[in-house]
């Protein structure tokens, strides 16, 4: 060896030895991190797609239940509302009434008059009343279909 590469190599010997961290994560390169993190953003987007669409067809069913007794023209006025009342009943979801389906008369109607106040007072009564009256007939149908459909899907969609 000649004399300029061993003062090279003396004056390597007397820098200091650093050293990165040896840790697995930073060992991986950059490449691999996008593709980690692109795979985990698609199965989180594949996941919660898939929830919302139950959801959604979760609720259609319910509104076309509600679709299925309007179109029944064969059903009495306290047929339908006692349909009504069992789906309404159904699909609430109050946490602070525990046994709303044991509910009925005027406890049942002052629930739906503060869970629904924009209902007419028409269509209250007729939910409280049917289950006492043999022969409820309802006045205003549309009005009627209308509410029930207004309570659904405050029920559905709360």
């Amino acid at each position: 060896m000649n004399e300029s590469e061993q003062t090279i190599e003396s004056l390597l010997e007397q820098l200091p030895q650093e050293r990165l961290p040896n840790e697995w994560l930073f060992s991986i390169e950059l490449g691999y991190w996008i593709i980690l993190i692109s795979i985990i953003i698609i199965i989180a987007t594949v996941f919660f797609s898939l929830k919302k669409a139950k959801y959604t067809k979760s609720r259609k069913l319910k509104l076309d239940a509600w679709f299925n007794i309007t179109s029944n023209k064969s059903l009495s006025d306290n047929q339908r509302i006692e349909q009504a009342n069992s789906l309404i009943k159904m699909n609430l979801n109050d946490t602070d009434s525990k046994n709303i389906t044991t509910l009925s008369g005027p406890k049942w109607h002052r629930f739906l008059q503060n869970k629904f106040p924009s209902i007419q007072p028409e269509t209250l009564n007729l939910l409280a009343n049917a289950h006492y009256q043999a022969n409820c007939s309802i006045q205003n149908k549309e009005a009627f279909d209308q509410d029930i459909q207004t309570i659904l899907k405050e029920c559905i969609y709360a």
